[in-house]
């Protein structure tokens, strides 16, 4: 019998799609993940691949999406509870994700994590429409408005989960666990400019610190480090599937190890 293997997909706003390139040269060796977990924009990525969206059109996205389609700045913001209204983004996730897909759909077993401001847990998402649990998963706070489901106040995953490896390893016990870090290590000495780096950097401060204590639920913590790439800009996305794809073939001998053995 052929092992399982298992892929936790971490957040990193517009770095995410280093998952894309990783996900690439795996498929291209005939290896396919038996489960996905995910996280923020690894929610998204992870959802998009459980319900067979080509890697190919995936790509086409990287080449084509622009900070317009995704960003609608609230002027209001000093009001509410985010900076942008967050309506361009949920229509993005529709059109991808379809306005009627659960999680009973998907291909690929598939979960993903948010954390409730309300009662301060976090809240994993297996079941339901898959949508509004990838919504929920990639809602920075302060960026997006929290989406509220029930008595909940959703916001992003990665403030207590930034790579899922101990979900993936409890909800599916798979053979292989590998988790992919697309923020790699904080960058030392690099001061923000401005309020969002400040708070950018802050959060990663702490999501480091907590990925590394999580880090043992998994046989392989893939790091990737992109600079060039900034997590709230829609720019160098090409650089960031590369920067997967590099990591993937690095990694690759073993994990095709891991698998075999």
């Amino acid at each position: 019998m052929s092992k399982t293997l298992g892929l936790a997909l971490g957040a990193g706003g517009a770095k995410g799609l280093a998952h894309v390139g990783f996900l690439s040269v795996l498929e291209e060796n005939g290896i396919k993940p038996d489960y996905i977990t995910g996280s923020s924009i690894g929610s998204m990525i992870g959802a998009l691949y459980a319900n067979g969206f080509p890697i190919s059109e995936m790509v086409k996205y990287i080449d084509t999406l622009k900070q317009q389609d995704i960003s609608d700045f609230d002027m209001l913001f000093y009001k509410n509870l985010g900076l942008m209204r967050g309506k361009k983004i949920k229509q993005l996730m529709i059109e991808l994700l379809g306005e009627y897909t659960t999680f009973n759909d998907l291909k690929i077993p598939f979960s993903c994590v948010a954390v409730d401001l309300m009662s301060a847990k976090q809240v994993i998402f297996n079941s339901g429409t898959l949508w509004s649990a990838v919504l929920a998963s990639c809602s920075i706070p302060s960026g997006f408005q929290p989406v509220e489901m029930g008595e909940m106040m959703l916001v992003d995953g990665a403030i207590l989960d930034r790579v899922p490896g101990e979900l993936l390893a409890n909800a599916y016990h798979p053979d292989v666990k590998i988790g992919i870090d697309i923020l790699g290590n904080v960058e030392i000495g690099k001061a923000p400019t401005n309020i969002v780096e400040c708070a950018l950097r802050s959060y990663m401060i702490a999501e480091y610190q907590i990925t590394k204590l999580k880090s043992h639920y998994l046989d392989i913590m893939v790091e990737i480090n992109q600079p060039e790439v900034e997590i709230h800009k829609v720019s160098n996305l090409r650089i960031s599937y590369e920067r997967g794809r590099a990591a993937a073939e690095k990694y690759l001998p073993q994990i095709q190890s891991l698998l075999a053995n």
